[in-house]
């Protein structure tokens, strides 16, 4: 029977959101094994308001069947840069190469078309340095690569000598440590706004032309403060003559992971990834390869331009290769709605 693409929502308990969801978890663990990240209905609709965007989730099955074979969620923002979107696209392993991709590809591209965007800009993973199977998939439809990262993989808990060997130990009158644990303080909340304004367009992004994102204390509220199955340590570091943050790096733990029994928003002095420049840090990026954590290749940003067939054939064509190849389609994003 032909496959269908379907429109669903995402809903607690829904047994087939659930179905789609475990399509996205076995084609990650296709791919990444036991370091597969998981995720959870919950979190996925909790996100989205959060992060200021509208999702559209689709599946592909059979008629007749309820076997989902091919899961996607189209992610399109409503604050900043309304042109670009996301997309989160798997296949399940047992079901690729059968053009199961493209057709849902095809599809949620024509959504975010009729929805008024023009680019779409994901982030990919793959354990291979030079990208796996669904690289080629990327390449062959029109997509091209804006930037490689590496990511890491550090087991905890991690020894003490270990962390006290990566202790920056700033000069306690230039700059000091603060940790937050599931929200964080009202007298934070100004000047890590500024930092997610800044850290918007200072991280790298690549050849990427985004907007600075219109961050305020409000949005960051709404991101950290208020209920959530998501909650998250965050260390900030605070410049002592100015007393402004000029730093932060966050830790996200998602639902079904303990919870420590701390305040919200308590914060507490903590041996914590300092920037003894002051410079300010993306959240969650880890601190330093000196533990020896094992490097994987976390794939690329990749961006598409919606195109007349015929530009986008010749894009696909003429893609630059100065880098690392980066999967996405066929293989999981690794940039899950969380």
């Amino acid at each position: 029977m032909r496959p269908r693409v379907k429109e669903i929502e995402l809903a607690v308990g829904d047994r087939r959101s659930e179905a789609w969801l475990e399509v996205h978890h076995a084609a990650n663990r296709a791919v990444w094994g036991d370091a597969a990240q998981r995720t959870s209905i919950e979190e996925i609709v909790d996100v989205a308001d959060r992060r200021h965007e509208v999702r559209r989730t689709f599946l592909v099955s059979e008629a007749g069947s309820d076997v989902v074979l091919a899961a996607g969620q189209t992610i399109r923002r409503t604050r900043e840069n309304l042109g670009t979107a996301g997309l989160w696209l798997s296949v399940h392993p047992e079901h690729q190469r059968r053009g199961i991709g493209s057709l849902l590809l095809g599809h949620c591209e024509q959504t975010l078309r009729d929805d008024g965007c023009d680019r779409i800009h994901e982030h990919s993973g793959s354990p291979a340095e030079h990208g796996d199977a669904a690289t080629g998939f990327a390449l062959a439809n029109g997509y091209r690569q804006t930037l490689v990262d590496l990511r890491q993989d550090l087991a905890l808990p991690v020894h003490e000598a270990t962390l006290g060997a990566l202790d920056p130990r700033p000069d306690p009158t230039a700059y000091v440590i603060e940790t937050s644990v599931d929200g964080l303080p009202e007298d934070w909340l100004e000047d890590r706004a500024v930092l997610a304004r800044r850290m918007s367009t200072d991280a790298p992004s690549g050849d990427i032309d985004l907007d600075e994102e219109d961050w305020d204390a409000e949005r960051v509220r709404q991101l950290w403060n208020t209920p959530s199955p998501i909650w998250g340590v965050e260390s900030v570091a605070r410049q002592v003559p100015t007393g402004r943050l000029v730093a932060f790096t966050d830790i996200v733990v998602r639902p079904g992971q303990a919870r420590p029994r701390r305040p919200v928003g308590h914060p507490r002095p903590a041996r914590a990834p300092g920037p003894g420049t002051g410079s300010g840090r993306q959240a969650g990026q880890p601190p330093c390869p000196a533990t020896g954590a094992p490097r994987r290749h976390d794939g690329a940003d990749v961006e598409r331009r919606h195109q007349h067939p015929h530009d986008r054939h010749q894009r696909a064509d003429g893609v630059r290769r100065d880098g690392v190849d980066a999967g996405v389609g066929q293989a999981p994003l690794s940039r899950a709605p969380g």
